[in-house]
C-alpha cells in the first residue's frame, strides 16, 4: 500500500483524527480552487457564486461518501487529477442540468 492510499485509510477509518482534518482541509482548499476555476472559465454565466459554493459542498460531500475510496493511485499527481475530475464534473453536471432546464 503506498503511502497516500495509507494516508486515505487513515482518514476514512478515523474521521476525526488530526491526520484526517489535516486531509480534509487540504482537499476542500483544492476542490475549492478547481471549482472556481472550472466557474471562471466555462460556466460564469450559467452559475452563480453562490451556486458555486454549494457545488464545492456537494463535491466534499461525493468525496467523503465513497468516491475517495475508489481511488486507486500511487502518486501525489494522480490524487489530484482525481480530485480534479471530480470537481470539474461536478461543476459541469450542474451548469449542463441548468442548461437544460432553460
Amino acid at each position: 500500500m503506498t503511502d497516500i492510499q495509507s494516508t486515505l485509510q487513515r482518514a476514512l477509518a478515523s474521521r476525526h483524527a488530526p491526520e484526517a482534518r489535516a486531509l480534509y482541509l487540504l482537499i476542500l482548499k483544492y476542490v475549492d480552487r478547481r471549482a472556481h476555476t472550472t466557474w471562471r472559465n466555462h460556466y460564469r454565466d450559467l452559475l452563480s457564486q453562490d451556486e458555486v459554493e454549494e457545488l464545492v459542498a456537494e463535491t466534499l460531500v461525493r468525496l467523503m461518501s465513497g468516491a475517495l475510496m475508489r481511488f486507486a493511485g500511487d502518486t501525489e499527481e494522480s490524487f489530484y487529477a482525481f480530485l480534479r475530475t471530480v470537481t470539474v464534473r461536478t461543476v459541469r453536471e450542474s451548469a449542463h442540468r441548468k442548461i437544460r432546464e432553460r
